[in-house]
């Protein structure tokens, strides 16, 4: 075959398109495009803490008021964060995007940091929340008072510049893919439910009589949001959300601190929300009970979900090598079931008997692999998808998740059957939170829940930067007192490490103070050369100061060093009896 001329010039074209985009934006912050000038409606600032300074923020919108219709009012949200301190992958210009997003009536809200090289994640990212409360007004002024513009409930996308926004993007849909006896079980479900209590809406006998409060027919298609570089210089992971909202909203709502999908986002993710595979009745009718079809379509919708990410992952410049996928609520059975191997050819939890098996049509996007790389799940997990053979997968539990009983008993059986299957895993037992994800100082641990939950995600997905490894904690932690002189060290690490550099006796010391000596002792591994035990030849003494030293001499298993030795002091308890 002759090679196609065309083809490979435009190639070269468009790399060195690339390159010259690339070029241009290391060397210069421009200001916001001139063609949206026309369409500012507002300039101010706004204060961020972690950098200790105040931010220009701009509006602007395509007419003097937003667009609404009925039970849709306002209009969407784009926040594009510019000029931040990590690297720009989309090389896309500004102004091509910002117009399209105009032109579809977007708000458009920009936010400069002009280089600033401390605006990083995780460090602003408590601030980028506290932004998103003040665009909807919440526990502050509105963002938007003194003019007349309405950003749709919690239809907000921050997204960093260089990056696009693909919405509603259809990867399954009930009525073609669902199990046979789903359209009958919904038929039942609303003339138990429905018919004679909602005014106008009477028993049916099929599933093409079934319609919304309106008399329109239901929606049965699941669809996503996506986030992604445009003109991308390099693919990037991709961190997959199951929405907990029927309205799919994009980083949850200002109500709930969740700013963990904008950290992601900010730091070289590609992100997507993804559908629950909801009832209908729940969608159009917006009842609460029993809303899920999880029991018996969930392995065929959430399987579809990332096999639709790999069709499509060069038009989003996702390297789908790396997907992680963080389930929360009615979230976190996607995320265990997708954790677990060979999960597409699991079965449904729950069939229609009286139904044959299959489906109307053949399940979408076939030829492509459903598996990921890591997987948060919240409350807790999904005990009976835990194998040996399971990704590495971050669990916690709040101990005042109203959502569940006998939170610690729960949490200490599940944490018990991650610790069985040993695999590399995070389990969280969060004593001063209830049903979210983890945030806040843990002082029992001495660790950031926030910044752990990033390391971990980045540790197993960013792996073509070839990231240092991590120490995720330390047991006793830094300046712990009243240590027991027979406890045992515990180093957690991630990603696998190469187990010798952590045992080999020079990669990690465990020095008595007093003295400068070294103690001696020996080392145990699990969760896959993740977790690392140290038991003393000799008990420690009682009240004296103890230092536990990672150096870089411990590598992971691609080789890669420590990036600076990590240090623990402790001191032991002053005991009376032995």
């Amino acid at each position: 075959m002759k090679p196609d001329f065309s083809s490979k010039l435009s190639a070269t074209l468009r790399c060195f398109t690339v390159c010259l985009l690339s070029l241009l934006f290391s060397q210069s912050y421009a200001a916001d495009p001139v063609q949206l000038s026309p369409f500012l409606k507002k300039t101010t600032t706004f204060h961020f803490e972690s950098l200790d300074t105040d931010v220009p923020v701009s509006f602007y919108y395509i007419t003097n008021s937003t667009h609404s219709r009925p039970y849709n009012i306002g209009s969407p949200v784009l926040v594009y964060v510019k000029n931040h301190g990590h690297e720009r992958i989309g090389m896309e210009p500004d102004s091509s995007i910002l117009m399209d997003y105009l032109k579809q009536r977007y708000i458009i809200v920009t936010i400069d940091f002009k280089g600033n090289e401390n605006a990083v994640s995780p460090s602003f990212d408590k601030d980028m929340h506290k932004l998103f409360k003040a665009i909807y007004g919440y526990e502050s002024p509105s963002l938007f008072e003194g003019f007349n513009l309405t950003p749709r409930k919690y239809r907000c996308f921050f997204v960093p510049a260089g990056c696009r926004v693909a919405t509603d993007l259809v990867f399954w849909e009930i009525d073609k893919h669902g199990a046979n006896g789903t359209l009958d079980y919904i038929v039942d479900f609303y003339n138990d439910i429905i018919a004679d209590v909602v005014t106008g809406k009477g028993e049916i006998s099929s599933p093409e009589e079934l319609m919304d409060r309106q008399g329109r027919p239901m929606q049965y298609k699941l669809a996503m949001d996506i986030i992604y570089p445009s003109m991308p210089k390099k693919k990037v992971p991709l961190a997959l959300y199951t929405s907990t909202q029927v309205t799919r909203h994009p980083h949850v709502s200002p109500l709930a601190y969740r700013p963990h999908t904008i950290g992601l986002l900010m730091r070289g993710y590609s992100y997507a929300i993804i559908d629950h595979c909801y009832n209908p009745i729940r969608r159009h009718y917006w009842y609460l009970q029993e809303y899920s079809l999880d029991n018996w379509n969930g392995v065929a919708a959430y399987t579809a979900a990332i096999r639709f990410l790999r069709t499509h992952a060069d038009i989003y410049g996702i390297d789908d090598r790396y997907i992680g996928t963080i389930g929360h609520s009615k979230g976190a059975y996607s995320s265990g079931l997708l954790a677990t191997p060979d999960h597409e050819n699991l079965s449904e939890r729950q069939t229609f008997g009286d139904f044959p098996e299959g489906s109307a049509e053949a399940q979408p996007w076939p030829g492509y692999s459903s598996n990921i790389s890591v997987s948060y799940q919240s409350p807790g997990l999904r005990t009976w998808l835990v194998t040996g053979e399971n990704i590495p997968t971050f669990v916690s539990m709040g101990a005042n998740d109203h959502l569940l009983n006998n939170h610690r008993e729960t949490f200490l059986q599940q944490a018990k059957v991650l610790e069985e299957a040993d695999i590399s895993h995070v389990a969280l037992f969060m004593e001063d939170k209830g049903h979210e994800l983890p945030y806040g100082y843990d002082d029992k641990l001495g660790i950031d829940r926030y910044e752990l939950f990033h390391t971990f995600f980045d540790q197993y997905l960013r792996v073509e930067e070839k990231l240092p490894p991590e120490v995720l904690m330390i047991a006793p932690h830094h300046n712990e007192v009243d240590v027991e002189p027979t406890a045992s060290i515990f180093i957690h690490f991630a990603p696998f490490m190469n187990e010798m550099s952590v045992s080999d006796g020079e990669g990690v010391k465990l020095l008595r103070l007093k003295t400068g000596k070294e103690i001696r002792g020996e080392w145990k591994s699990s969760r896959q050369g993740t977790m690392f035990e140290f038991t003393p030849n000799q008990k420690l003494k009682n009240d004296e100061a103890y230092q536990i030293v990672v150096t870089t001499d411990v590598t992971n298993k691609a080789g890669t060093r420590l990036a600076k030795e990590v240090v623990s002091d402790f001191h032991t308890a002053l005991l009376f009896h032995q």
